[in-house]
């Protein structure tokens, strides 16, 4: 699975990337990253399976 287009990071558009991965050990996972590339931000999800209320505080935040 794999999708990409815009989400919001606070008040501007950010480039979306969600994909899955497999892990020898772990299985399917799952990521997510926004880049802001004007502002040299990107925000990468850590944890594998995505939740939810990481999306909230992305889509929240303050860019400067």
């Amino acid at each position: 699975m794999s999708e990409s287009g815009f989400r919001p990071v606070g008040e501007r558009s950010a480039e979306f990337r969600l994909w899955t991965s497999t892990c020898p050990t772990r299985g399917l996972e799952v990521h997510r990253a926004w880049v802001l590339p004007i502002s040299k931000i990107a925000i990468y999800e850590q944890v594998a399976e995505g939740h939810p209320e990481n999306v909230s505080v992305v889509s929240m935040a303050e860019v400067r």
